[in-house]
């Protein structure tokens, strides 16, 4: 599955690269947000050292760099929030825990969802800022969904709630 949606995003992006000069960027950041998205679960059903040695890294930091590029608050800031997860989620030598946390202190600044402040904490938790991850983990509960996040906010809430517990709060 997650091959044929690595298929069906790169072929989005050939129909759109014959026709650059007018397609409009946001059907651009979309193939490519959805291209590494599903790269990240090629990747993650290969684990981490088939991974690596495939190269798909580099093949999600790509696509998602060049969706920043284009507009990292598409769709509330999602290139921001993938990038951000991506960074904070990958293994050595991937993984960048300083660029994670700005990409998702603005993702957090672009759109306060659900989903931003509970890959925030996750990150800051990760950094040993307990403090903070509890903040943002608490921020879940209280922050409003978009479209796009609104089926998955129950499961986002349940996820804060366990951290939090998990952390005696």
């Amino acid at each position: 599955l997650a091959d044929t949606g690595v298929a069906a995003a790169q072929a989005a992006l050939d129909a759109l690269a014959d026709d650059a000069g007018a397609t409009p960027a946001a059907r651009r950041v979309d193939a490519l947000v959805h291209l590494a998205l599903h790269l990240t679960f090629v990747a993650w059903a290969n684990g981490p050292l088939r991974s690596l040695m495939a190269g798909y890294g580099g093949r999600i930091t790509e696509a998602a760099d060049a969706a920043l590029a284009l507009d990292p608050t598409w769709d509330h800031g999602a290139p921001l929030r993938l990038k951000g997860r991506f960074l904070c989620q990958a293994p050595w030598p991937v993984r960048d825990l300083d660029e994670s946390l700005a990409l998702l202190r603005r993702a957090v600044e672009v759109a306060p969802l659900p989903l931003h402040h509970l890959f925030l904490g996750d990150l800051l938790w990760r950094r040993g800022d307990a403090d903070g991850a509890i903040a943002q983990w608490r921020r879940v509960g209280t922050a409003e969904p978009d479209d796009s996040t609104r089926a998955a906010n129950a499961l986002h809430r349940e996820m804060a709630r366990l951290r939090l517990e998990a952390a005696g709060r």
